[in-house]
């Protein structure tokens, strides 16, 4: 069997899914609970409900985990997408953005542009410059050839 890494989700793998996974196991909890409650009655009772319980706690914790795995992976993707368009935004612009420019690609604030792109300049990969005329512009200089 492979092992996937955080970057990967198994096939099948939804937010809906563990949703009503959890749905369920808060059902068979709850069901767990009155059975072994009812241990007067049944004795026998005790492992089915433990049982029960058992699975619901564990059912929820695994599932809450998996949303988390699936909006990391979400995030991740999203930023890979950002990625590629700001970066191929900058090589038809022969590496140079300015946020009004990506505001319009991207269909966003020039408040949101401003943003992503002090993020690339935080990261190494874009220097902000100002122009003499006190133009806010942002240089991609691998991009500029």
């Amino acid at each position: 069997m492979t092992k996937l890494n955080d970057n990967q989700l198994p096939s099948g793998c939804s937010v809906t899914g563990h949703y009503v996974h959890i749905a369920i196991a808060i059902i068979l909890g709850f069901s767990g609970l009155a059975v072994f409650l009812d241990v007067y009655r049944d004795p026998q009772s005790v492992a089915l409900g433990f049982g029960l319980l058992l699975y619901s706690v564990f059912g929820i914790i695994y599932s809450i985990k998996g949303i988390k795995k699936i909006r990391r992976y979400e995030k991740l993707q999203r930023q890979r997408k950002l990625d590629t368009q700001i970066l191929e935004l900058s090589i038809s612009n022969k590496g140079v953005l300015f946020p009004s420019t990506v505001s319009i690609a991207l269909e966003i604030t020039i408040e949101e542009a401003k943003q992503i792109l002090d993020g690339y300049v935080a990261r190494g990969v874009a220097e902000l410059e100002v122009t003499s005329e006190g133009k806010v512009l942002y240089k991609f200089s691998e991009m500029s050839n």
